[in-house]
């Protein structure tokens, strides 16, 4: 149960909340929840509203707090204090800065990066590899923790993954190429993929027009080095994509159609009896929310993500060129 939002708030109410170890003290609860210190200045004032519930989709809430992207952007991913925020105009990587971290409101274009497409070798991959020349349609994006690698899905089946010198510096003077893997002939395209806590298993949701595959990378350091089809089995969801980990793997978030000819807009929740095991799932949501409804609206998200400590949702409403916030 969230604490109150107003009046008299004591160290023992927080403990009751949080938990922690008696003696307590106020710096035990740096970052418990969104909009607390996780350095410095921190007081009691901090905590009103705060609540210990984290990665719970049935207590999901519109904070009403929406960006106005532009037309035709793509992904969406964060860095992990949420003071920047990702997305692609399907050629390159943006990036926008927030002034209040976490409040979408805030954000301001402060960079583009160069063309994903221009930083791959000559011959490019497909091209050497018989396949053709690839297209320049970012479909998904990811970043790792630190920002050191970026893996990309393009549009023609084809998984990119690139070095970036400078963190989260996407320009030309930073991005260097790394790898690459063909799905093409397996699957058609997905949007975003998820990696473990340590960066050696990905999963990745491939879909063509007449079937439907998920694939488990494998590799270290989010670096893949290759892929198999793997089976995951979901009840009446179809093409689920966007899969987002809780941080102890125990649970997955996904954006899914409810039915075969409707367009992406719900959220399911999912528990996973193997942490990180996408093949451990239950076919069944635990949870969900439909952003299609009022006072969304929302008619095709293509791009998801919750933050580090499960408090705070964000989507990308292509339909709408919207990114709209929640907290759970």
């Amino acid at each position: 149960m969230a604490l109150q939002s107003s009046g008299a708030i004591s160290l023992l109410d927080i403990a009751n909340e949080f938990g922690g170890t008696a003696p307590h003290a106020i710096n035990e609860y740096y970052g418990a929840a969104s909009g607390i210190p996780t350095s410095g200045t921190i007081a009691l004032s901090n905590f009103y509203g705060a609540s210990a519930i984290s990665w719970d989709l049935s207590v999901i809430s519109y904070t009403n707090k929406v960006f106005n992207t532009g037309s035709n952007r793509f992904g969406l991913d964060f860095k992990p204090d949420s003071s920047q925020m990702f997305l692609s105009n399907s050629v390159t990587i943006q990036t926008y800065t927030l002034s209040t971290p976490g409040d979408v409101t805030t954000a301001t274009l402060t960079a583009t990066g160069s063309s994903i497409i221009s930083a791959l070798p000559d011959p490019q991959p497909q091209e050497a590899a018989g396949y053709g020349g690839p297209s320049y349609s970012i479909r998904g994006f990811k970043f790792n923790p630190t920002g050191t690698i970026l893996t990309v899905w393009s549009g023609e089946r084809t998984l990119y993954q690139f070095t970036l010198s400078t963190p989260w510096n996407t320009s030309s003077s930073s991005i260097s190429y790394l790898n690459w893997h063909w799905m093409g002939g397996l699957g058609s395209y997905a949007e975003n993929l998820a990696f473990d806590d340590n960066g050696t298993i990905s999963w990745i949701p491939v879909f063509p027009n007449s079937s439907y595959t998920w694939y488990r990378g494998y590799g270290s350091n989010y670096t893949i080095y290759g892929v198999i089809p793997k089976n995951v089995s979901l009840t009446n969801l179809y093409y689920a994509r966007n899969p987002v980990f809780k941080t102890d793997g125990t649970k997955v978030f996904m954006i899914s159609r409810e039915t075969a000819g409707a367009t992406w807009t719900l959220i399911t929740e999912h528990s996973l009896s193997t942490p990180f095991d996408m093949e451990t799932i239950t076919s069944t949501p635990t949870a969900s929310y439909d952003t299609a409804v009022n006072p969304v609206f929302a008619a095709h998200v293509n791009g998801f993500w919750i933050n580090p400590g499960g408090k705070a949702l964000y989507i990308n409403d292509y339909s709408t060129s919207k990114v709209h916030q929640f907290s759970l």
